[in-house]
């Protein structure tokens, strides 16, 4: 799947749960949650390092593709740290008890948070 069309499902995903009327539930919380910590990831991927970052060297990866980072866009620094704070406000520590998560994060909360990785993501753009 590209990554464009990864980017624009998991926005999809999330604006539906955040349109339903009333507080979602933890289900979906944790479902929206999973989907903006990859929403991140992806326009990290997408826009910053032109699609060229893979978590693990493919076995077909050629072992140096610097010649194809000629469009990295770099983040500023407050955007690397806004990112940075809002996946973590977006994970469950491995010392939490998983059936408190989100309890105190309300549809507020969330749209708050979706809309500040939409406002990074549209500056990254205009840099390019």
């Amino acid at each position: 799947m590209s990554t464009a069309k990864n980017i624009d499902d998991l926005k999809s995903k999330i604006d539906t749960i955040l349109a339903q009327t009333g507080e979602p539930t933890k289900h979906q919380k944790e479902v929206m949650a999973g989907n903006m910590r990859r929403l991140i990831e992806a326009i990290v991927n997408t826009h910053v390092f032109n699609k060229q970052r893979h978590q693990f060297k493919q076995k077909s990866q050629q072992v140096s593709a610097f010649d194809e980072f000629t469009k990295v866009v770099p983040l500023l620094a407050t955007e690397a740290q806004s990112l940075r704070d809002l996946f973590e406000k977006l994970s469950i520590t491995e010392h939490d008890d998983p059936r408190n998560a989100y309890v105190n994060t309300d549809k507020a909360m969330f749209q708050t948070r979706y809309g500040a990785i939409m406002h990074i993501e549209t500056a990254i753009v205009g840099r390019r």
